[in-house]
């Protein structure tokens, strides 16, 4: 069998499970679980496991991908490999946490927890805290929190307003309620943000932060300090906090943000659509009676 052929054999078993494949594979070339696709993103067979960043055709997750990605470890595969995405490095790690499909199947938290354990950076493997940032910027909840829990940095403002922590949200504040100094150290801007804001910005992003996650006691405790349910940022999927608790089909936050001043019928410049559009067009269908719909 030739190399290429092999690969993309391997490939396969690894989004469709097929373990035994995959073991035998290995075993007949240990060498192949170090090898790079020979595809622009130089993607190694680990960065598979994460189902993004590589051909649209293999970014699927298979049930026992926990399992898969055991072998490929056990095997000797690299745990912070970087592939190429969008002109920038990126490991295995990191595209995991931004992914649809491990998601949706349920091995995402599962899979951060195995390749840290396994030699993945927690922090990244140039400390910057692009896993964890990652993971609350695409709103995957868990998966920050298994960050958290496996040690990720959580220094600035907006990883404890999306980790819910409100003790550290609050000494990022004066008595006063401004804005003290630092707050958005080792901060990295990852869909389009940027971490080069004035306080006023600072506080309407770390209110997403909080909206994203479904944390309403800072979010709470941030509009006291001058956020704005109807304040729009930029770096997320949706710039308004309403449409951003929609768009992740949190009906709890959206309906606290409604009871709390958010206007359904303003335009998200981004989804191109209001709130009221949203639900009409893509749901959630629970969410109909919140925004006036019958």
């Amino acid at each position: 069998m030739e190399d290429s052929e092999r690969f993309e054999t391997a490939i396969r078993a690894i989004i469709d499970g097929d373990d035994e494949t995959l073991r035998s594979i290995l075993a007949e070339d240990r060498e192949i679980v170090t090898r790079k696709s020979s595809a622009p993103h130089g993607a190694t067979l680990l960065h598979y496991i994460a189902a993004n960043g590589v051909e649209d055709e293999f970014q699927k997750s298979a049930a026992n991908a926990p399992e898969i990605a055991r072998i490929l470890l056990k095997g000797g595969a690299t745990a912070d490999a970087y592939l190429e995405v969008r002109g920038r490095k990126a490991t295995t790690l990191e595209m995991l946490v931004s992914s649809w499909p491990p998601f949706e199947r349920g091995v995402q938290e599962q899979l951060v927890r195995i390749l840290v354990q396994g030699g993945a950076s927690v922090d990244g493997p140039d400390s910057d805290g692009r896993p964890l940032n990652t993971a609350l910027v695409f709103g995957y909840t868990r998966s920050a929190e298994a960050l958290a829990e496996l040690g990720a940095k959580k220094d600035n403002l907006f990883v404890a307003a999306g980790l819910g922590d409100i003790s550290k949200v609050r000494d990022w504040f004066n008595g006063s309620g401004d804005l003290r100094d630092g707050s958005l150290s080792g901060y990295v801007a990852i869909k389009g943000g940027t971490p080069h804001m004035d306080p006023v910005a600072i506080v309407q992003e770390a209110f997403h932060f909080a909206v994203t996650h479904g944390r309403e006691e800072i979010a709470t405790f941030l509009m006291r300090c001058g956020a704005d349910p109807n304040g729009r940022v930029v770096g997320h999927h949706c710039e308004l906090p309403l449409v951003q608790a929609l768009f992740l089909q949190n009906l709890e936050t959206a309906r606290w943000l409604i009871a709390n001043g958010a206007n359904p019928e303003l335009q998200d410049h981004k989804r191109g659509m209001s709130a009221i559009e949203h639900v009409q067009r893509i749901g959630p269908q629970g969410a109909r009676d919140l925004v006036g719909l019958q």
